[in-house]
This record gives C-alpha cells, sequence and structure tokens, in this order.
C-alpha cells in the first residue's frame, strides 16, 4: 500500500493517551463483555454450546487485558493489538450471541437468518479495511484532523445498515410475542458493528512495528 508517510505518522500517533487506557480497558472488559456477551449467554435454555465457543476467547481476553494495565506505560504499543483484537472479536461474539437469542429464546427454526447474519458481517469487516486503507492512502484521516472538508460514505450507509438490522430484529421479536429479546439481539449487532470499526488498531499495531522511528510514546509522569 503506498501512502504518503506524513499520512502514515499522524494516523499511528493518533490514539488513547496512556493515562486513559486503563480505565478504558477496564470498562471495555466490564461492560462490553462480562455485562452485554456473558449476561445475556445465560439467558434461556441450552447455553452449553455457546459458553464453550466463547469463553475460551474471553478468558484469554481478559488475562491480556490485566497484563496491559498493570503496567500501561511499558506496553501502549501492544495495547493498539489488544484494542484491534478486542474489536475484531466484540462483533463476533455479539453475533453468535444474537443467533442464540433468535434461535435458542424466541424459537426460530429457519437457518436463513443465521447464514445471512454472518455473511453480512463478515462483508462488513472486509469494507471496514478495504475503507480504511482508502483513507490511509488518500490522508482522510489527515486531513478530518486538519479540519478540510472530506466525505464519508461508509459511515452513512453501515449507519443505516445496523439501523435496519436493528428494525428487522425487533420486528422478528414482535412476530414470536419477544420483542424484548428481539431488542436486546439488534443493541448488540449494533454495538458490535460500531466497536468493530476500532478493529483497524491491528494495522495500527503492524504500522508502529514497522516504524517504530515514527512513534511518539507517552512517558510516565515521573519522567516528564
Amino acid at each position: 500500500m503506498d501512502s504518503n508517510p506524513e499520512y502514515i505518522k499522524h494516523w499511528i500517533n493518533k490514539s488513547l493517551t496512556v493515562a486513559s487506557m486503563r480505565s478504558t480497558i477496564i470498562g471495555f472488559m466490564l461492560i462490553l463483555v462480562d455485562f452485554f456477551m456473558i449476561v445475556p449467554l445465560y439467558i434461556g435454555p441450552n447455553e452449553g454450546i455457546y459458553t464453550t465457543i466463547l469463553l475460551p476467547p474471553l478468558l484469554f481476553l481478559h488475562a491480556f487485558a490485566l497484563w496491559i494495565v498493570i503496567a500501561p506505560y511499558k506496553r501502549q504499543i501492544v495495547a493498539h493489538l489488544y484494542l484491534g483484537i478486542f474489536c475484531a472479536f466484540l462483533p463476533i461474539g455479539y453475533v453468535i450471541v444474537s443467533i442464540r437469542l433468535i434461535y435458542e429464546v424466541m424459537g426460530v427454526s429457519s437457518p436463513l437468518y443465521g447464514i445471512v447474519l454472518v455473511v453480512l458481517f463478515l462483508y462488513g469487516f472486509y469494507a471496514l479495511f478495504k475503507w480504511h486503507f482508502n483513507n490511509l492512502k488518500s490522508g482522510y484521516y489527515y486531513k478530518v484532523d486538519a479540519g478540510e472538508p472530506t466525505t464519508n460514505s461508509f459511515s452513512k450507509y453501515g449507519s443505516l445498515g445496523v439501523i435496519g438490522m436493528m428494525i428487522g430484529e425487533v420486528i422478528l421479536g414482535v412476530a414470536n410475542g419477544k420483542a424484548v429479546i428481539g431488542a436486546l439481539a439488534g443493541t448488540l449487532l449494533i454495538i458490535g458493528a460500531a466497536i468493530g470499526m476500532m478493529s483497524v488498531s491491528i494495522h495500527k499495531y503492524i504500522l508502529i512495528r514497522r516504524h517504530m522511528d515514527w512513534v511518539e510514546l507517552d512517558e510516565p509522569p515521573h519522567n516528564k
């Protein structure tokens, strides 16, 4: 990928401050994972297969998060890798939880719903990274921060897409007499789609490792 070095340098140095990293990671784990992912797994019957699929990566993410928050200044580079992995896994986990709610709790029997949902999210990741690479090449991120006029059609159509899924989930829930479960499944998909946007941090980590001389690291307060 050919890109202006100035654009790359700007993007890899635009991130969370280390001072806020610990609280951000803890908040992600407690709210987005422990509450919104683990709790719905135990709604209704037959949670065994779903917990078997999700618990190993969840345990890994918790251990990874703990390792970073213990010494955030020493691990501020690898924190980008963690953020990317977390934000790539979260939508996948929410899709699994949503499928469980629809099939096990609401009683939907057609496999078409699950197939369409998985295909849409896989295509969403493909479209996201294609959009991201184009942005980096064109200097979109740099121009946005510089206050230059830009267009962002991906966010507009992506927002319409997830809103459409939310409405579909609610309608499906109403049709099955379980509107609240449908709304919950739709909400999880919207959160997952929004958080998934930050999975491009995996690419940021790769670029940081490739251009360590361009990186501006935060220093601990006592070293300033």
